[in-house]
């Protein structure tokens, strides 16, 4: 293969379109790439994967994670499709190993323009992040403030470029490790997923470059310091550098927002993100984004029933506890009255000897 250059996403089959509408636009502007798919679900018969092709569209269960079933036990779609990440990036590294550097995506972007600053990034870099901003929001109270990334991470996993390394391996390890026990979204408990983890990764390791290229991974969260313009089909941010890629976080296509659970940019006060978002709903909808959306995720259905399984076993464990409970209680009542009983019977016994010994004493005297 030489050393030609590898892209992937996750997804489930229900983000099969947003899948399909990044490996389109990855292959449009980048041509010499291999793209993959890899599918965090089961493949689905009432589904065509020929469609996908070129991209090879691979099953999760076929990359052979340790102990995959303690994965769908335990952790919901979102906390799945991000805890196989490192995995995946391990799996495809091995399978190339004529393949320098891997890039991951999330199936939710769109790729713009040829990804030359990430490859210059990585020839002297073991891991490339994009941070969720680069200059100050403010504080008010609209959403999402800076307040978003003390509970979600400083930099955002929807991309990460890796080069094949003894370091970048060594992270990956130690990565895959947190995901598999912790990779949960439970930012009260200090975790989201596998993002949050990477808040320590330029502490803990060698060669991590922190990517300040505003064309990368523009996004709802930091369209307070990007803006978006269109000349001749060529998308730029503040007019003067090449949009690499939009992430299309919490877009619905069939609805009129820039982002949902969001309320600091609309359509209304930031037109200039119109054209932009118009092109990915067109291609969004093409690739069938409303019949792929409706399919269900394969390992859902097992956690629901693990979690339906555990909550009757609860049920039951409740029931028992409180019939236990209930006879405790009729031994206590039961133990108290008959203490009461006896008691009264005691004393009525004592009253009695008393009465006994006063009246002898009188028929003495």
């Amino acid at each position: 293969m030489g050393n030609k250059r590898i892209a992937f996403t996750l997804c489930s089959n229900n983000y099969l379109a947003q899948a399909k509408t990044l490996g389109d636009s990855l292959l449009k502007n980048n041509p010499d790439y291999l793209f993959f798919i890899g599918l965090v679900d089961k493949f689905n018969p009432e589904i065509d994967y020929t469609i996908f092709k070129p991209y090879q569209v691979i099953e999760i269960e076929s990359i052979k994670i340790p102990d995959f079933n303690n994965l769908i036990n335990k952790y919901n779609i979102v906390e799945l499709n991000t805890a196989v990440k490192p995995f995946f990036f391990l799996y495809l590294l091995n399978r190339y190993p004529d393949c320098d550097q891997v890039i991951y995506f999330d199936p939710d972007i769109l790729v713009t323009h040829r990804l030359t600053s990430i490859e210059e990034a990585l020839t002297s870099s073991n891991v490339l992040l994009t941070p969720h901003i680069l200059s100050p929001i403010g504080v008010d109270d609209l959403s999402h403030g800076e307040d978003l990334f003390l509970k979600y991470g400083i930099y955002n996993l929807g991309f990460i470029g890796i080069r094949r390394t003894d370091e970048s391996v060594r992270f990956l390890d130690w990565w895959k490790d947190r995901t598999f026990h912790l990779g949960f979204s439970n930012s009260d408990a200090g975790t989201f997923v596998d993002q949050k983890w990477i808040n320590l990764v330029p502490l803990l390791f060698e060669g991590i470059s922190i990517s300040r290229h505003v064309g990368l991974n523009a996004a709802f969260w930091n369209l307070h310091e990007r803006t978006i313009s269109e000349r001749n089909g060529v998308f730029f941010i503040n007019k003067t550098t090449e949009l690499v890629f939009y992430h299309f976080s919490q877009f619905n296509p069939n609805k009129n927002d820039i982002a949902s659970n969001h309320n600091r940019y609309s359509f209304e006060n930031r037109p200039d993100t119109i054209p932009l978002f118009r092109l990915y709903r067109e291609k969004l909808l093409a690739n069938r984004y409303n019949y792929f959306k409706a399919f269900s995720c394969h390992y859902v259905a097992i956690l629901q029933e693990i979690k339906k399984n555990r909550f009757m076993e609860k049920v039951k464990q409740r029931d028992k506890k409180m019939r236990f409970s209930w006879l405790i209680k009729l031994i206590y009542r039961w133990v108290s009255t008959s203490t009461v009983l006896i008691m009264k019977a005691y004393l009525d016994y004592l009253l009695d000897l008393k009465t006994l010994f006063a009246n002898t004493k009188a028929e003495q005297k």
